[in-house]
């Protein structure tokens, strides 16, 4: 677990990784009511974390499958 803080004070929400850079994607799906996230991660000396898309659960219903 990270230690609280440790997440928001890497964050830098007026950067964004540019059209046509290098990227890694990682894929974080859900078990059971939590979320699942599909991320871009730029590939430079200080690498860029960006949300491609999230799905967070509605209603008590679980995410859809893909």
């Amino acid at each position: 677990m990270w230690p609280a803080g440790a997440w928001a004070a890497c964050a830098d929400p007026g950067r964004s990784i540019p059209p046509g850079a290098e990227v890694v994607l990682g894929f974080d799906g859900s078990d059971k009511l939590d979320s699942t996230a599909r991320v871009a991660v730029s590939i430079e000396a200080v690498p860029h974390v960006d949300v491609v898309r999230l799905w967070e659960p509605e209603d008590h219903e679980p995410v859809p499958i893909l």
